[in-house]
């Protein structure tokens, strides 16, 4: 059970009803955060979760603009 949800105030809208009436200690509720849902789900990649992060595509691209990708 190491899927995690991360939900930026749209649960009604995105569905995910089912998932957390069966699993409501994999679910978080960000709020209108999208840049902070983000950092959120890669920092919880650290502790070997694996978050899928859910919001209107047009509110998502506010928080890609926070990570530098380095290789």
């Amino acid at each position: 059970p190491n899927v995690v949800a991360l939900c930026a105030d749209l649960v009604a809208s995105l569905k995910l009803d089912t998932f957390i009436k069966e699993n409501p200690d994999r679910f978080f509720q960000m709020g209108i955060a999208e840049a902070n849902m983000v950092g959120v789900a890669a920092g919880l990649t650290i502790g070997g979760k694996i978050p899928f992060t859910s919001t209107f595509a047009n509110f998502s691209k506010n928080g890609t603009p926070n990570f530098t990708i380095t290789q």
